[in-house]
């Protein structure tokens, strides 16, 4: 309730699109809304370029910082799902988002309820508020208008349709996930290394039609420009000039971003480090794949959890606003430690390790502090 009340405030306080607090008015919905607005009055080849995109948002978002720079550079495809959202003032339109992320958010917990049947009934609504109330979530996430109850929607929903015998399906799902580029590769990966070839082929096949859809809405040389618009951003974040941005580092939650925090002289070797135990559990999450089981196997369950959850931490440059795809994974984990067989079934509670876990994962998220490197 906190978190809500903060945002209704921020929503009733606000003036010229900063809220009392100081802060912008749902900050990371800014880029979704600009993407949105570049389409509707500028058309689509002119999606990703960034000097229009700034125009566009310091039209929007006029006491924004001068060094603030905020691009689109999500998948093509996924900005024709802002267009609607457009039509309204920003104000209006970032409530509407805050309503439909909340709706994607309950649907995935839906899904996942019928991937997990272990789970009780009459926890599930403590998991749900748990869910809801992660600070990742709830302030990361909602109350700054990203995008992360996308990617809980579609692993979830895919989780569901694994476990129904329907990998394929499932496949295609995982293909949404690449509205963010950076975030499915590893995944995909792992589920070469456990030879799921019928997830994979949907993972194909769903590509293959996003890529589809993209060149008719885009034309076919968005093969091109996509990933010109990508090395740009690149450039934006490594340039020094006036049109440079910079990553909030303290925002991101992989290995190899928290070895840069720590600076000279410590960096280096915080950096082999972080690689010597990214290795390890990379090994480990391959060998949990090679060894896991036919279709709905506690083996392949067991390879799903530890990959959703270490995702957070393996992957390049995570957002913390994305650990919401950790979630699936360790209701999947303590599902599978639930007792089976008998009646205690339907009485068992939730297992203590999985809510020792989730204590310590919300400690973690609420003693976050800016790195004095990130400004």
């Amino acid at each position: 309730m906190l978190g809500v009340a903060l945002v209704a405030v921020s929503f009733v306080t606000c003036e010229q699109r900063v809220t009392k607090f100081g802060t912008a008015l749902m900050p990371d919905f800014a880029a979704m809304y600009v993407a949105g607005t570049v389409l509707n009055e500028h058309g689509p080849d002119r999606l990703y370029d960034f000097p229009l995109q700034e125009e566009v948002r310091r039209a929007e978002f006029p006491r924004s910082p001068a060094t603030e720079r905020l691009p689109y550079v999500y998948a093509p495809w996924f900005a024709y799902f802002w267009r609607p959202f457009v039509l309204l003032p920003y104000e209006a339109a970032g409530a509407a988002w805050l309503v439909t992320s909340l709706a994607f958010m309950l649907a995935g917990l839906a899904c996942l309820w019928r991937a997990c049947p272990e789970i009780r009934a009459a926890d599930r609504t403590l998991v749900a508020l748990l869910v809801l109330s992660f600070e990742p979530f709830l302030f990361e996430c909602w109350a700054n208008g990203q995008v992360s109850s996308f990617p809980f929607l579609f692993v979830c929903a895919a989780l569901m349709l694994e476990r129904r015998g329907r990998p394929v399906a499932a496949g295609a799902v995982l293909a949404l996930l690449t509205y963010k580029p950076m975030q499915p590769p590893l995944l995909y990966a792992l589920l070469l290394v456990g030879m799921r070839w019928r997830t994979l082929a949907g993972v194909a096949l769903g590509g293959l039609g996003l890529f589809a859809v993209s060149a008719a809405l885009f034309g076919p040389s968005i093969v091109v420009t996509y990933p010109q618009g990508l090395i740009e951003y690149g450039r934006i974040l490594s340039g020094t000039g006036s049109e440079a941005a910079q990553l909030r580092l303290w925002k991101y939650t992989d290995l190899q971003t928290a070895a840069q925090l720590l600076g000279p002289p410590l960096e280096p070797f915080a950096l082999v480090a972080a690689a010597a135990v990214a290795l390890f559990f990379l090994g480990s999450l391959a060998r949990l794949w090679r060894r896991s089981g036919p279709g709905w196997h506690p083996s392949t369950r067991h390879a799903w959890a530890a990959t959703l959850i270490l995702l957070p931490v393996l992957n390049f440059y995570f957002a913390v606003y994305d650990m919401a795809i950790a979630i699936p994974g360790m209701v999947l984990a303590a599902a599978m430690q639930m007792p089976k067989g008998n009646r205690a079934d339907r009485d068992a509670a939730l297992p203590t390790s999985f809510l020792g876990a989730l204590a310590l994962v919300y400690l973690a998220a609420s003693s976050r502090r800016p790195s004095r490197r990130s400004g």
